[in-house]
């Protein structure tokens, strides 16, 4: 969302499995593999992580391995942090 004005960010806990060809996902990791999302930043896991298969994920999220897990691109309460809203110029 850097730059952006607005957005929507998955809540914690929350976990999506895609397929795809074994040749693309290494293209991924060598144009993007040291990005945040594929190493983690300031002690949080990565945001995208390889599974052997579907059936290893599908598995993982059964047993609750992502139900607490935070990335650190979770949306925060503007109130819980003391932000005073007001009008915004356009």
């Amino acid at each position: 969302m850097r730059g952006q004005s607005s957005g929507i960010l998955v809540d914690g806990g929350q976990a999506l499995c895609v397929r795809l060809p074994l040749a693309d996902w290494e293209a991924l990791k060598s144009i993007h593999g040291k990005s945040e999302l594929f190493t983690g930043v300031d002690g949080y896991p990565p945001v995208i992580r390889e599974f052997a298969d579907a059936q290893a994920f599908e598995s993982a999220k059964r047993g609750g391995e992502f139900a607490d897990v935070k990335t650190g691109l979770e949306g925060a309460d503007p109130e819980a942090l003391g932000v005073n809203s007001g009008v915004r110029n356009a």
